[in-house]
């Protein structure tokens, strides 16, 4: 098998915290989907850059993530930002295709990646929808404001 040099690269910079955070997710059993995005999965992160993840739970509650984020918080020693699937597929399609696009699974127990993938484009236009009425909306406030653009 042959692996990108660019790749290669990520890995030897990235182990530690791919190692630390797929080793949490062994001890995290409500935890079905992990995945790594944002600087940290595309390798521009800094020491002091959050730790995005998006990350699915079997028992679905707001209690999940902040809890989950503190575990991490206090084993990688590195702020975390965790966006439970439920809400994000719903509320931020843009998040998601973000997340679809440079994420790095790290713990997929329900083979929901796969899916994911496989849905992409409905996501980029479900994305792309969400953000021309977010566009439409703030044209609207600004002309009931008497302001411009």
């Amino acid at each position: 098998m042959v692996v990108d040099p660019g790749e290669l690269a990520y890995l030897d910079g990235h182990w530690d915290l791919l190692a630390g955070l797929t080793g949490a997710f062994r001890t995290e059993p409500n935890v079905s989907l992990a995945v790594l995005y944002g600087s940290a999965a595309r390798g521009d992160d800094r020491a002091s850059s959050d730790i995005d993840l998006l990350v699915s739970f079997r028992d679905d509650v707001d209690a999940s993530s902040s809890s989950l984020a503190r575990r991490l918080e206090r084993r990688l020693r590195r702020p975390v930002d965790v966006a439970r699937y439920s809400r994000v597929r719903r509320e931020a399609p843009f998040l998601l295709l973000q997340a679809v696009d440079e994420g790095r699974v790290l713990v997929d127990r329900d083979d929901t990646w796969a899916s994911l993938r496989a849905a992409r484009e409905t996501i980029a236009r479900a994305s792309r929808r969400r953000q021309a009425s977010s566009r439409a909306q703030a044209r609207a406030a600004l002309d009931l404001l008497g302001g411009e653009e």
